[in-house]
């Protein structure tokens, strides 16, 4: 409760952004405004958002790209929301907010501890992490089969003209 409810949603989309940009101004060798020899190699990827919510939301910053972009610089999300769907949308965001809860009460501490011992009984933020990756993993289902119905819907429409 003491975020808003996209908070974890647009600085883990805003995290990925950064992460991808500043990975392609490395490979580029550009630097801003440092010298290059004073650039961190590394380290930063993890600090405002954990790489569990980056890897809950790879999936649709890799699918919509460009819709993505759009919202970036615009600010408008809704077309973005409507070709994904309301209710998809707001799935994603309510599981990545409960995995970011999860996070925050030790969830790291307590996937490492599990494969340590691996014969132990889970916790409940192992649980629960594991039961938001099975809705995930639905959502998404929804997601493709959504834009596929898109795709396809579009190529009938270029054929008929």
């Amino acid at each position: 409760s003491k975020y808003r409810k996209y908070e974890r949603l647009n600085e883990t989309v805003t995290d990925m952004i950064a992460g991808e940009a500043l990975k392609i101004a490395k490979e580029k060798e550009l630097y801003f405004f440092e010298n290059k020899k004073y650039a961190k190699a590394e380290g930063h990827e993890n600090i405002n958002t954990s790489e569990i919510n980056k890897k809950i939301l790879q999936p649709l910053y890799d699918m919509y790209r460009k819709e993505r972009l759009e919202v970036m610089l615009t600010g408008d999300r809704q077309k973005f929301i409507e070709k994904i769907g309301t209710e998809n949308f707001e799935e994603i965001n309510d599981i990545l907010n409960k995995v970011d809860y999860l996070v925050y009460e030790g969830l790291m501490k307590s996937l490492k501890k599990k494969e340590r011992e691996k014969n132990k009984k889970e916790n409940a933020n192992v649980k629960e992490y594991r039961e938001q990756l099975k809705r995930l993993k639905k959502v998404y289902a929804r997601v493709d089969r959504r834009k596929n119905k898109t795709t396809i819907k579009a190529s009938e429409e270029l054929k008929e003209r």
